[in-house]
């Protein structure tokens, strides 16, 4: 599966269009994210993805087998999924309406950001009303849930849904916006991912274990080392990473412009063996993210434990078109050699 998270980014090379996906190499696109309204119904976020969403669909025709998902909720609209979970009946109709008016094949319900333990309950109720409708439509019902399972029922819910994506990633970041930063740290290293998904494995039926997914980021965060000469995993640091040219952003770095810092030379890697991760440094900068060899290694590791495989998130920081490395897709490919399709 891979969820492909729609960045407002107009950066030449790394602007990711619908046409550069490789849909063969997947099984699920997911597009999001959308919102709820007042009225509980799927609120498009930005009227130019309209045309988005059919071309999205075109690719899918095109291509062949993928089912294309739509995504509701996520880090800034999480709380808006509040009003499906009051009015589950209501919100079904309408998601069903808005799936057959554009064609997707399903939803992904993700509310992390701003959850309570007090929305368990509902939540449970709202899967279950939208499964049963789903169901008899043909549509494809996903949650995604935070790795520290914060009050979740998970028996309850992976009943009720066809997978759960597991969000084991962003373990370490610099998410401080003012001093002092929080010091360096893996974003996914494979004894966190293992550690998570042990335990959410240990809280179902083995029988549901293929509904597991494990998420894995092709974007990375970055820091200001407090002391260059200090670049060990925990070194304490000042700031956020300075912003890149495709993602704009700072403390955050794409598979791609990470591969265009080592193409302009001085970025020292580091294996970090007995976590599974790497990182990287040159001068006051440090980074984690994921190359080939660890996104490779962390998909052959879920499916031999069990799990139904792994959910990519934000595919436009790939080196899609093979600007920077000369292979297009490269973690994509790493991803299916680790499933053992290549």
């Amino acid at each position: 599966m891979v969820n492909l998270i729609a960045y407002p980014d107009k950066h030449g090379k790394g602007t990711m269009d619908i046409k550069d996906i490789d849909s063969s190499a997947c099984t699920h696109l997911v597009y999001g994210y959308l919102g709820v309204t007042s009225s509980a119904d799927v609120r498009i976020m930005d009227p130019d993805l309209v045309t988005r969403y059919h071309q999205f669909d075109n690719l899918l025709k095109y291509k062949g087998a993928d089912k294309v998902l739509m995504a509701i909720g996520g880090f800034n609209h999480a709380m808006e999924i509040v009003v499906a979970l009051d009015n589950p009946s209501l919100f079904s109709k309408n998601s069903m309406a808005f799936l057959k008016k554009y064609s997707f094949d399903g939803i992904v319900l993700e509310f992390t950001n701003g959850w309570s333990i007090d929305y368990m309950e509902k939540y449970i109720k709202l899967v279950t009303v939208l499964k049963e409708d789903f169901k008899a439509n043909g549509y494809v019902l996903g949650s995604v849930l935070a790795a520290q399972l914060p009050g979740y029922e998970i028996k309850k819910v992976i009943e009720q849904v066809d997978f759960i994506s597991v969000n084991t990633f962003d373990y370490n970041g610099p998410w401080h916006e003012t001093p002092p930063q929080t010091p360096t740290g893996h974003g996914a290293s494979l004894t966190d991912i293992k550690a998570s998904m042990t335990i959410w494995g240990d809280q179902i039926d083995k029988a549901q274990m293929s509904k597991l997914l494990v998420s894995l980021p092709f974007y990375g965060h970055t820091w200001k080392l407090a002391d260059p000469t200090d670049h060990s995993v925990g070194a304490k640091a000042s700031d956020k990473g300075p912003a890149q040219p495709f993602t704009n952003s700072s403390g955050l770095i794409g598979f791609n412009e990470l591969m265009l810092k080592m193409k302009e030379g001085g970025l020292m890697m580091e294996e970090d063996k007995e976590n599974g991760s790497v990182y990287f440094y040159k001068g006051d900068l440090w980074v984690t993210a994921e190359v080939e060899a660890t996104v490779k290694a962390k998909t052959n590791w879920a499916t031999t434990e069990g799990f139904g495989g792994v959910t990519i998130r934000a595919i436009n920081y790939d080196d899609f078109n093979g600007y920077v490395t000369t292979k297009k897709h490269p973690l994509l490919t790493a991803v299916n050699e680790g499933l053992n399709k290549n």
